[in-house]
Order: C-alpha cells, then structure tokens, then sequence
C-alpha cells in the first residue's frame, strides 16, 4: 500500500508531507528571528528599536491554524444545527396529524407530511455532499421501516454527528 493511499483511508485529513516539513520549517525560521531580535537587544551599541524587524517577521512566519477548516467546522455545525431543527418540526407535525381523528382531511394530511419528510431526507443527502465525511455517515445507516422510523434515525444520527463535530472541536482533531 503506497503511502498516498494509507493517508486517504485515514478518518481526518493529515497535510500533505511538503505542507508539514514547511511548517516546520516556518517554526525554526520563526524561533531564529526571535533569537536574533534577543542577541540585538542584548548586544552592546544597538539599539533595542533594531530589534523590532526580527519580531515581527518571527510573528508573521509562525504558523498558525487556518481560518478556513474553522469556518468549515462553523459551517457544518451550522448546518447540522439547521437539520436538527427542521427533523423536529416534521416530526411534531407527523405526531400532531397522526392525533386527529380519522378523516379525508387526516389521511391527505398523512400523505403530505410523508411527503415532506421524504423530500427533506434526500434534501438533507444533497446538503451533505459538501461534507463526505459527514454524508457517508448519514447515508449508510438508513432505517428499514416507516417514514417516522426513518426521521427519528436521521435525528439520532444528526445528533451523533453534531457531538463528533463538537469533540473533534474540543480535542482538536480536523476531520
């Protein structure tokens, strides 16, 4: 197995082996400018203000975490958050048509809702193409069943997903 293949098997994405040694790099680069800005300021005849080119050329090399992965993990929280919110609005309609008495009106109501959850059950498929390692997820563990079966599994799954994404956040591991 090359060693491309065993990195894309892996549940997170690690960089990219140029991108890690330059951050590496970028550290060793960034502690010798802080080195040299401290022998300017101890050195005799400099002045300390000689010093300040080094510092911030130190700050500006050192890595740090990218913006974009954080507003991607704010992103799909987001829409985590947002699918939750919606599974539960159909879920208290489907409960709240099911309590009327038998009717024309209850039965097309019925039709309608499933309808519905349907419809947002591939619509919240398609909405997680932009997160595979979410979508796959949330699209292999289909319940076998009825309608209000598969809602109620969609809900549990959103609410695993939501405390991957808070975990990962807290111990800081990408996905």
């Amino acid at each position: 197995m090359s060693s491309r293949a065993a990195v894309a098997t892996l549940p997170y994405r690690v960089p990219a082996r140029p991108a890690r040694i330059l951050i590496h790099v970028r550290r060793v680069e960034a502690v010798a400018l802080l080195v040299a800005a401290v022998y300017v300021v101890i050195a005799p005849h400099t002045h300390p203000l000689f010093a300040l080119p080094f510092l911030a050329t130190a700050v500006l090399l050192h890595p740090r975490p990218s913006a974009r992965v954080n507003a991607r993990a704010a992103h799909r929280a987001r829409l985590i958050e947002f699918l939750e919110v919606e599974a539960a609005r159909l879920r208290q309609r489907y409960m709240e048509i099911r309590a009327l008495p038998l009717s024309l009106a209850r039965t097309q109501a019925q039709w309608q809702i499933r309808r519905e959850i349907a419809t947002w059950i591939a619509s919240a498929e398609a909405r997680f193409r932009v997160f595979p390692e979410f979508r796959q997820i949330f699209v292999e563990h289909r319940k076998q069943g009825g309608i209000i079966d598969e809602l109620d599994a969609c809900l549990q799954r959103l609410r695993e997903l939501k405390r991957l994404g808070e975990l990962s956040q807290k111990l800081r591991l990408p996905i």
